[in-house]
């Protein structure tokens, strides 16, 4: 009787083996992850040209749904000159269907394209819309024919960013945060980085300001998870194994959720033979994102005087130096977009939102998660550089 128990223990064991290893197959565990090489400090310096230079730190950038949606072309005039366009094969038109916020994307780009600049010897001279702004509405024929902006690469001896280095380490950390409240110290120092009088940065953190904002970031997660077509343009950029994210190498993962390697690895091998629709990835995701909410010691929004495509481009920018140096003070952050977006079935919180932090017809570009964060999380995929130059 031992030896027969014994035989089904064995047998047992040999078949969880050998569905470990099957889940380890299906789930590309055993591949190189090329997905994550631009965020080697090295990166960079295979690139002769110093625009490839600069652009492979831009392309770390913290981004839209991580659609990175920036398409570069390289003057042949100036060798030190490129352009930056919205890379229209790579939107979001259920959620942003006016592009508001690829177009901020295109100023966290920048940002870190200034900074990387300045690292390795140069001026970045930063020219917006060159040819004037894209319309209103987005059209992907107006994307297309007007760049964002023109960068020129000048020799100079600027002091580097104290940046710099943060641009490796920042995450988008998407877990719970801790009971902590900023110092005024921390407050103060992350107000000055927006020198820009068009745009103003706050820090809510008081029980009144902190319940409702939750109250109002509640109701637009219960509106988007509930929305099918804004799931399924989710569900269409989640990279659910390690092979995705190589293949792909834009979108969505797991690896800013928090989970440990081993949960991570069943739920990424379970997502794969059983892939969720539209309602159950809207109840997955709404159960996390309200729990995240639950845990949110301070609110950042940041709102600019008007809603031109400068603005939203000046907006992204200033949140890449506010998670640059959230980042260096121990800080995480995570954009919490979704009463801000413009869709039918979210107009009336968007319009709500707006009345009652602005004033003056200002508009709220970003509404942001701050603190410090319960645990560290994975780096998102990034595209090789020469994948965005056209």
């Amino acid at each position: 009787m031992k030896n027969w128990f014994m035989k089904i223990l064995a047998g047992l064991a040999i078949l969880l083996v050998l569905i470990i290893a099957a889940l380890f197959i299906l789930n590309g565990s055993y591949l190189s992850k090329k997905y994550l090489e631009p965020w080697d400090k090295s990166y960079y310096a295979q690139f002769d040209d110093p625009r490839l230079q600069v652009i492979a730190h831009g392309i770390l950038a913290p981004n839209a749904h991580n659609m990175q949606s920036w398409r570069i072309s390289l003057s042949k005039e100036n060798k030190n000159e490129f352009s930056l366009f919205v890379e229209t094969e790579r939107l979001l038109p259920e959620t942003d269907p006016y592009s508001r916020q690829i177009t901020i994307s295109q100023g966290t780009f920048l940002e870190l394209v200034r900074i990387a600049a300045e690292k390795l010897g140069y001026q970045a001279n930063i020219t917006l819309f060159p040819k004037g702004e894209f319309d209103e509405k987005g059209t992907i024929e107006s994307l297309d024919a007007h760049p964002v902006a023109t960068v020129r690469l000048d020799p100079d001896d600027v002091k580097a960013s104290s940046f710099y280095d943060a641009i490796f380490e920042r995450v988008t950390n998407r877990t719970t945060y801790l009971d902590k409240p900023l110092t005024p110290q921390q407050i103060q120092q992350l107000k000055s980085l927006n020198p820009d009088s068009t745009l103003i940065l706050e820090i809510f953190q008081s029980r009144k300001d902190l319940d409702r904002l939750k109250e109002l970031a509640k109701q637009g997660v219960q509106i988007e998870s509930n929305h099918s077509g804004a799931m399924h343009e989710t569900n269409l950029v989640l990279r659910m194994n390690e092979r995705q994210k190589n293949e792909h190498r834009y979108g969505l993962t797991m690896d800013s959720q928090g989970l440990s390697d081993v949960t991570r690895f069943f739920v990424q091998s379970l997502g794969t033979i059983f892939p969720l629709d539209e309602e159950a990835s809207g109840k997955f995701w709404r159960k996390s994102e309200l729990q995240r909410i639950g845990h949110t010691p301070a609110y950042a929004l940041i709102i600019s005087s008007n809603n031109s495509r400068i603005a939203q481009v000046k907006s992204g920018m200033l949140y890449s130096r506010l998670q640059l140096a959230g980042t260096m003070m121990g800080l995480s952050m995570q954009p919490t977009s979704q009463v801000l977006q413009e869709y039918p079935e979210m107009a009336e919180l968007y319009e709500e939102m707006n009345q009652e932090f602005t004033k003056n017809g200002h508009t709220i570009q970003m509404m942001v998660r701050l603190g410090e964060a319960s645990q560290p999380v994975s780096h998102s995929p990034r595209m090789d550089v020469m994948s965005f130059i056209k």
